[in-house]
């Protein structure tokens, strides 16, 4: 994964436990864009990246933004923790 050069915001999906981190790691062929796989300090995670910029055009509304982002990938978090093994 390329890290952004614009400041960015981002969803991740990961585990805290290890049985959680082996599962993610299983299912990682499976992740589609926007979504990208990454391991950070050895936990594994599922992250999509949106330009902080495009949701900083308008701080009065930055909340429902985010809200509005993930709500949009929820169908798509949803079906990888489903398929998480």
């Amino acid at each position: 994964m390329d890290i952004p050069k614009d400041s960015s915001v981002f969803i991740s999906v990961g585990a805290d436990d290890k049985r959680g981190n082996q599962a993610i790691r299983a299912s990682k062929t499976e992740v589609r864009k926007p979504w990208t796989y990454i391991e950070v300090n050895e936990s594994p995670m599922v992250v999509s990246l949106r330009r902080f910029h495009d949701f900083m055009e308008d701080p009065e509304t930055f909340a429902q933004q985010m809200i509005r982002w993930i709500e949009q990938e929820a169908d798509d978090v949803n079906a990888f923790v489903k398929g998480l093994k």
